[in-house]
């Protein structure tokens, strides 16, 4: 994307007014310099501002308020169009983000998203210039949202819609949303520096709220800003100024790659006060991309700041077209929304290099969601093993096996977007085929379970050729992942598995065995000795003595590894282990030997018990 930053610079304080005769000098990132003139008073701007605010539509005949406030817009339009010298006219028809940046107030109050509306291919951010070097920011993959929200004294928020739109696209990321609820400012600073894994999202959802009317005057004290922050103590009103946001981290705390305020006037800006606004104070402390409205935010709006603009974000999407997306979903809804569309701002501070790594960002994102996916929907085939009948396993093997295939959709998607870049096929090929070959077998088995449970003939047969289908797909997507690298025990003992299932037993001292028995041994972990197990199975070329120490031996050292610790890689294994005896020895269309049958079993019931026996330890 093309990126343009103009900078307006006036001689003085940041406070000022909008005067006909005040000269800016306007900086291009071209290297162009010139001086430029607004040639508005700040009267006429602050009404042109009053009537814009969507509160207006509480007071009088709605059709009459919007054609008011579209005229507004369009005598604006012009204006600021001019106010960017040759900015607008260059690079037509091509994506390009122009950024504002200026520290005279009077110009940040002017709502240059109306730019937009002449130029699809157009977004407008904002930017305060900061002092380097920025302080860090939590930019993890892995998203870690924190979700705060205050009602003080009755004045309700949407806080259960809110939180319904972020379950909707972060179930795929199991615990990665906390919500705190009727914030304090304590609490939220608390909330902020306490984690050990700093969050990546912050969103408030809180009513922007006016000053007290009796506080002391002080004559040398700086004049309180026109909004404050609405949080709680109990049920009063805490009111959080910009200074008290800019407070909110620690010198080393990282910063959120994204603040969301969901609150009315946040993005406000009184031209004769210093400051700045709740937004700018953010920006100001580092947080390189702060969301806020200018006018009041309607209930509707601060639902496209979640269901789009953050969902897009996580998702992995460039902040500056999810910024665009959102305002356009704005004016798809204009009817209810008003002027969300162009009281929305984003103070956006680029990376260094951002357009080279959001490839790669938003493939590590979504590998990463797809990943957590296919692991749940692997814990969901454990539980659905265990007792479900009639109906009800119909209904949940059917679930499963048409979450696979989204999955695998995903997946297949996925690798498409980088099979041409030679940097990122190297970096992702082994893990998402790996992910994929996982994928394909977790479905052809939800598939095999659903032939069991289902009564009619036609959709038997259909789920059967379905499972093996699945099965020959994860087999050659296992023997690609493995391909590239000899160090991968895991895709290796897979591939050599699903090869015994499908077409016999191995040669005898098959290298490939050999290969992936000395990489999972070199790992000496819970995965490791769980390969180790396997591959005693599927060596039918040992006799049976040793191939069942060998074994016991290493299911002891899995459940080492495991005690008191997460349990998933032995249930795993007891997963995979029960495959042979109640899937893959019983569909006729599979060569599996007696042999490995029997060790299958073997290994089974003396890992179940193992396991039962450590667990009842203190």
């Amino acid at each position: 994307m093309h990126s343009i930053a103009v900078e307006y610079l006036r001689f003085g304080d940041d406070a000022g007014i909008a005067r006909l005769s005040e000269r800016y000098l306007c900086t291009v990132q071209s290297g162009e310099l010139t001086t430029l003139q607004l040639n508005l008073t700040q009267a006429k701007l602050r009404e042109a501002m009053r009537r814009l605010d969507y509160v207006n539509y509480r007071r009088g005949k709605a059709d009459e308020v919007r054609e008011e406030a579209e005229s507004v817009l369009r005598q604006l339009l012009p204006r600021l169009q001019a106010f960017l010298p040759k900015v607008l006219a260059e690079a037509h028809g091509e994506r390009r983000q122009v950024e504002i940046v200026t520290q005279a107030l009077e110009l940040a109050q002017l709502p240059f998203e109306v730019l937009e509306e002449a130029d699809d291919n157009l977004i407008i951010t904002r930017r305060i210039r900061l002092a380097w070097p920025l302080p860090p920011v939590a930019r993890d993959v892995v998203p870690r949202v924190l979700f705060a929200w205050a009602e003080p004294r009755g004045m309700k928020v949407p806080h259960e819609r809110h939180r319904e739109l972020l379950d909707s696209f972060l179930a795929d990321w199991k615990g990665s949303l906390t919500e705190l609820d009727n914030a304090s400012l304590d609490r939220l600073r608390d909330a902020i520096r306490s984690q050990e894994k700093p969050f990546t999202h912050i969103h408030v959802l809180a009513h922007g709220v006016g000053g007290e009317t009796n506080t002391a005057f002080n004559l040398d004290a700086e004049s309180p800003p026109d909004v404050f922050l609405g949080l709680q103590q109990g049920r009063d009103i805490e009111r959080c100024t910009p200074a008290d946001l800019a407070n909110l981290f620690g010198a080393q705390t990282p910063r959120p790659a994204a603040f969301i305020l969901a609150t009315c006037d946040s993005g406000e800006v009184n031209p004769v006060q210093s400051g700045g606004t709740l937004a700018h104070a953010l920006h100001r402390a580092g947080v390189p991309v702060v969301i806020a409205s200018q006018f009041e935010l309607t209930k509707t709006g601060s639902d496209r700041l979640v269901d789009v603009f953050l969902k897009n974000i996580i998702a992995g999407q460039d902040p500056r077209l999810a910024l665009r997306a959102c305002r356009n979903a704005l004016r798809d809804t204009i009817d209810i929304t008003y002027y969300d569309r162009v009281a929305v701002v984003g103070y956006v501070q680029l990376e260094e290099g951002i357009d080279i790594r959001l490839t790669e960002r938003k493939l590590k994102i979504n590998l990463a969601r797809l990943k957590a996916i296919s692991e749940a929907a692997g814990r969901e085939i454990s539980e659905a093993r265990k007792g479900d009948t009639g109906q009800q396993a119909v209904a949940r093997w059917t679930a499963l096996v048409e979450r696979f295939e989204e999955v695998r959709d995903d997946l297949t998607s996925l690798i498409a977007e980088f099979e041409t870049d030679a940097h990122l096929k190297k970096s992702f090929e082994e893990e998402t085929l790996g992910l994929l070959a996982s994928s394909l077998k977790r479905e052809a088995e939800a598939a095999w379970r659903l032939h069991q449970v289902v009564t009619d003939e036609k959709q038997q047969a259909y789920s059967l050729s379905v499972s093996r289908d699945r099965l020959e797909k994860a087999a050659g997507a296992y023997q690609r992942a493995a391909r590239p690298s000899r160090d991968r025990h895991w895709v290796w003992v897979q591939w050599l598995t699903l090869k015994v299932v499908l077409n016999g037993p191995l040669t005898t001292h098959d290298t490939d065995w050999i290969v992936a028995g000395a990489a999972a041994g070199d790992s000496q972990d819970a995965w490791g000795f769980g390969s180790l197990i396997e591959l005693q199975i599927l060596a039918t070329w040992l006799n049976e003595d040793e191939a069942k120490h060998r074994a016991e031996s290493y299911m002891t050292q899995l459940v080492g590894c495991c005690a008191k610790k997460d349990p998933f890689p032995i249930q795993s294994t007891l997963d995979q282990l029960a495959r042979y005896g109640d899937w893959w020895s019983m569909d006729t269309a599979y060569k599996l030997p007696k042999t490995v049958q029997t060790r299958a079993a073997h290994c089974h019931a003396f890992l179940e018990k193992l396991w039962d026996d450590r667990s009842k330890k203190p």
